[in-house]
């Protein structure tokens, strides 16, 4: 058949590919037929294989992925080693935590869908929930304090509503962090609500509910992510942004700017979420350290970032940035031009249920709040 080819070869290279075709289907099978998550990251086998060689062989501990989008130096990251610090040790080693900072393994826009698909085991930043994005805002959409914000985050009906939120998305939410006022930076001084035109403001997104606020007022909206945001500021593609004092200063943005404004418009607070398919394949035991540990975390992170507003707002001082003035006729001012385009927004975004749970609860807090004698140094500083 094949002529001047010697046939027993041909016969014998047959052979061997018809075995390597062999194999190469049990592999597929063996694959399709296990029912157990396989983590396959390069950061998790690496981890591993050190782990085994330390702990000569007997087990391999579990690892936890965590990352967020804070540098190094930030409170955020302080937060995440004591969480590793709390777990390792009340593990006795059977649960290992590696830290991701500042994106470092790639920035994903969606963290709540890597923990999902188990891309990463655990994440602090916004959760990515629809609760949370109209709690952000209630200072625009009500007279909220962040003490009113605080007390309604720890009511049952909003951690239950964030818990069927995230574990819909296939992720829980092991606690949120305090709330802290997101500061307005600009190059250019704003004394009246006209003033604000003549900034350029950055958003988050191009689609983002920050750009319906500023557009109300009619501002030129640019967007960008943090990590571009700093060069954006320094080419002037933007001259003004809006974000938490520790991520101001952990990002080194107040080196770019003139002027800081306390608008109260807008809060942001971080949470510690973990995959719900990675946390229900742990053994009671250790599912049981990571609640214990969860818990204390948050009281860990209401104090450490209250010391980190603090140093903070030092540091602005130090850095000669001009705090602008703002009374409660401006703000009001702002909240009423905004807030009506910010709430139609919301609403067909995010839905009623949520607005209406985060607005209705919110009055109702202040109306309590309302009934009681007040205390000297009550309200926020």
């Amino acid at each position: 058949m094949y002529k001047g080819v010697d046939s027993a070869r041909i016969d014998r290279i047959f052979t061997k590919l018809a075995c390597a075709m062999f194999v190469c289907l049990i592999l597929v099978c063996l694959a399709g037929c296990s029912s157990k998550r396989i983590r396959q990251d390069v950061f998790t086998i690496l981890k591993e294989d050190r782990e085994s060689s330390k702990f000569g062989g007997e087990y391999k501990p579990v690892i936890i992925n965590l990352v967020h989008s804070s540098p190094e130096t930030s409170a955020v990251n302080r937060v995440a080693n004591m969480f590793k610090t709390m777990i390792e040790n009340r593990s006795n080693g059977e649960i290992l935590v590696e830290i991701y900072p500042n994106d470092s393994l790639g920035y994903i826009y969606d963290y709540g869908r890597a923990l999902k698909e188990g891309t990463v085991d655990a994440w602090i930043g916004s959760g990515a929930v629809k609760l949370n994005t109209v709690a952000y805002w209630s200072p625009t959409l009500t007279d909220a304090s962040l003490e009113d914000i605080r007390v309604l985050t720890e009511t049952d009906a909003f951690i239950k509503r964030l818990e069927e939120e995230c574990a819909g998305n296939g992720y829980l939410s092991l606690g949120i962090f305090p709330a802290q006022y997101r500061v307005l930076t600009s190059n250019d001084a704003i004394s009246s609500i006209d003033d604000f035109k003549a900034i350029k403001m950055r958003s988050y997104m191009e689609q983002s509910l920050e750009k319906v606020y500023w557009d109300a007022m009619g501002v030129s909206v640019t967007s960008c992510d943090i990590h571009e945001l700093y060069g954006a500021l320094e080419t002037d593609t933007v001259n003004a942004q809006s974000n938490t004092l520790p991520v101001i200063v952990s990002n080194r943005l107040y080196e770019q700017q003139a002027y800081s404004m306390d608008l109260r418009h807008m809060v942001y607070y971080d949470g510690l979420f973990m995959g719900k398919c990675f946390y229900d394949e742990l053994d009671g035991r250790l599912q049981e350290v990571i609640d214990q540990v969860a818990a204390d975390i948050r009281l860990y992170a209401r104090d450490m970032y209250q010391a980190e507003h603090s140093r903070c707002e030092s540091v602005i001082v130090k850095a000669g940035i001009k705090e602008l003035p703002v009374d409660d006729e401006l703000r009001n001012q702002v909240k009423a031009v905004a807030a009506p385009y910010l709430e139609k927004a919301l609403r067909e975004s995010v839905g009623d249920e949520d607005v209406d749970l985060v607005v209705d609860g919110l009055r109702e807090i202040a109306a309590a709040r309302a009934l009681l004698p007040e205390k000297e140094g009550d309200g926020d500083e």
